[in-house]
């Protein structure tokens, strides 16, 4: 027999429902019954799905990994759309906290979900891979050439298959998640790259010009400090690209973080509301 997945999507204002829209297949099942809200995250402890902003500290598990569902949510002409998010987690470098290795797991999805495009050289199932922080945050914090950073060739090859190219507008256009021009082949300070730095002041601003970066590296012989990158005082991180498909306005990310009880970070990206014009599309969370 057939089960039927739908539910109700109630919108509430000052208190009194004024919409509902009912979602059939949006890939919530898991969250059947929830009142749901754009950018809203769920987590699954205890057996059920409860809303993480409620959840003040982890239980104690010997699991490494944690599900988690990231809510989205259109109201425009994008109802049916296609988009991704970048997860980004890590643990905080805290006295007596749970320390794992100076890495950033890099994870993604198959090369083809609807959502990407120009994929003709990532490979089909990414490999997920670790690779140093420091090499991360040159390329994604100060916009380093993937073959200039401190990760060598390795790193080059395992960064350019990670990053995706992303379907945009109508008509189609395709935009690497890992660009740093715009449209038209010009820099820009806070682009695609960017979004997936650690330094919560570059994905809100953006990166420094290269002349700039070019300054902090020769201080940094003197005062490495100043090379800081957005991956100090983390560990374990995670950076994973996964994509949606929005149907009747809904869609639901899940996902796996490696978290602990406490002193651990979590954000959400989503690019494809980025790359609709939309300014703030982080969410943080951290314990």
């Amino acid at each position: 027999m057939k089960r039927d997945s739908r539910f109700a999507i109630c919108i509430l204002v000052a208190g009194l429902t004024v919409a509902c829209i009912e979602t059939v297949q949006a890939g919530c099942e898991m969250l059947a019954g929830k009142a749901l809200s754009d950018r809203q995250l769920w987590v699954h402890v205890a057996g059920d799905w409860q809303d993480f902003s409620k959840v003040n500290e982890l239980p104690v598990s010997g699991r490494r990994k944690i599900a988690f569902v990231y809510v989205i949510q259109r109201f425009e002409s994008a109802a049916d759309s296609t988009g991704a998010v970048v997860i980004k987690s890590g643990r905080k470098n805290v006295a007596g906290g749970v320390r794992g290795p100076d890495t950033v797991l890099l994870v993604r999805d198959r090369a083809s979900a609807t959502a990407y495009c120009e994929m003709d050289k990532n490979s089909e199932r990414f490999a997920r891979r670790a690779v140093n922080k420091k090499a991360y945050d040159e390329y994604h914090d100060y916009d380093l050439a993937e073959d200039r950073t401190s990760g060598g060739t390795d790193f080059a090859t395992t960064i350019n298959d990670f990053h995706v190219g992303l379907k945009r507008g109508n008509p189609a256009q395709c935009v690497r998640t890992n660009a740093s021009t715009d449209q038209s082949g010009r820099w820009i300070a806070r682009n695609m790259r960017s979004q997936f730095s650690f330094d919560q002041n570059i994905v809100d601003s953006g990166m420094s010009p290269h002349y700039v970066t070019a300054g902090k590296y020769i201080l940094a012989t003197l005062a490495p400090r100043v090379l800081a990158g957005g991956s100090d005082g983390l560990n374990a991180q995670r950076s994973e690209i996964k994509s949606y498909e929005i149907k009747d306005g809904l869609a639901c990310v899940r996902f796996f973080a490696s978290v602990a009880r406490r002193d651990f970070i979590l954000r959400v990206n989503d690019l494809g509301a980025r790359m609709a014009g939309a300014w703030d599309t982080e969410t943080r969370w951290e314990r």
